[in-house]
């Protein structure tokens, strides 16, 4: 083995859908059946789609979110580190934000634990 030849590995970055599927599906079979027996909350959601700002806003986050956690994951630059470690705790502060705006109190608890458990830890 030459050791004055330095070979650089190339990082993968490989999205794990099985975890993210089953950390989605759990979110779902909570929030799903919420919604259907309860209709005042699925008109409180279904008023936030109607408006075109927050439509909007809405969107950019999906594909902000996407762009990050797509590029960085796997990473071990720091700045790609904290920025997708800022993005996993934006996503969870906006369905903490979802959930209050609904007045869901218990749903949040079991979500966010299958969520954590299926993603992992997010620092």
């Amino acid at each position: 083995m030459d050791r004055g030849r330095k070979t650089k590995e190339k990082k993968t970055h490989r999205f794990e859908i099985p975890n993210l599927f089953y950390a989605l599906i759990v979110f779902f079979c909570i929030l799903v059946p919420i919604l259907i027996f309860q209709r005042e909350k699925l008109y409180k959601i279904k008023s936030l789609f109607k408006k075109k700002a927050w439509l909007a806003g809405f969107l950019s986050i999906i594909l902000w979110s996407i762009f990050i956690i797509t590029n960085d994951r796997g990473s071990s630059d720091k700045t790609a580190i904290r920025r997708y470690a800022a993005t996993q705790h934006a996503i969870i502060a906006f369905l903490i934000a979802m959930f209050a705006y609904v007045d869901l109190t218990i749903a949040p608890f079991c979500t966010f634990w299958f969520v954590i458990y299926f993603l992992g830890d997010l620092d």
